[in-house]
């Protein structure tokens, strides 16, 4: 649940219904036998559960987003939702928001790869996707021959990612390396 307080009055603003549920159910969960634990590697840390959430806030927008790639932009003012997807990624490495944007670090499957509660990022395809924090919508999609690990949009509205091999500087409206 997000609950929005102005600082000096400390008046509640506003309630959201609990995240988890906007969110949906974590995909995959039918593919897997009972009580697996689904899991990736997302280069920072071994293995992630799917259902983890990360965050990423810009002005009055906070970017949820479950590591199985379900993503929704609240409007922190209202509680109201933005925009939801689940389209981007399969697995979310990490997100960052600013300048106007959300970036989407993440990787899916390939076409007809085994599934069996774990998946090795030499099997997954990397990419980053650059989405509009307004609208959700996609701006930008770079494919990214290793795993990455973390983005983070600079003051000059870059994408950098960071991956085994080094930081690589993407534009974020071309898709194209810097």
């Amino acid at each position: 649940i997000l609950t929005s307080i102005t600082y000096n009055t400390r008046n509640i603003d506003c309630h959201t219904q609990p995240i988890r549920h906007s969110l949906g159910a974590v995909r995959f969960e039918d593919l897997l036998a009972p009580n697996a634990f689904l899991e990736a590697d997302t280069l920072l840390r071994s293995a992630v559960s799917l259902d983890e959430l990360a965050y990423a806030a810009h002005n009055q927008t906070l970017v949820v987003a479950r590591r199985d790639g379900a993503i929704l932009a609240i409007n922190t003012n209202d509680g109201s939702i933005r925009w939801q997807t689940n389209r981007h990624a399969q697995i979310l490495h990490d997100i960052d928001a600013g300048h106007g944007l959300v970036a989407i670090l993440g990787s899916d499957l390939p076409p007809n790869a085994s599934f069996n509660g774990y998946i090795p990022p030499e099997q997954r395809l990397h990419a980053l996707t650059v989405l509009d924090i307004e609208s959700g919508d996609t701006l930008s999609r770079t494919a990214i021959l290793q795993a990455g690990g973390w983005v983070k949009l600079t003051r000059e509205a870059q994408a950098a990612v960071g991956t085994a091999a080094g930081v690589l500087a993407i534009h974020p409206f071309e898709g194209s390396l810097l």
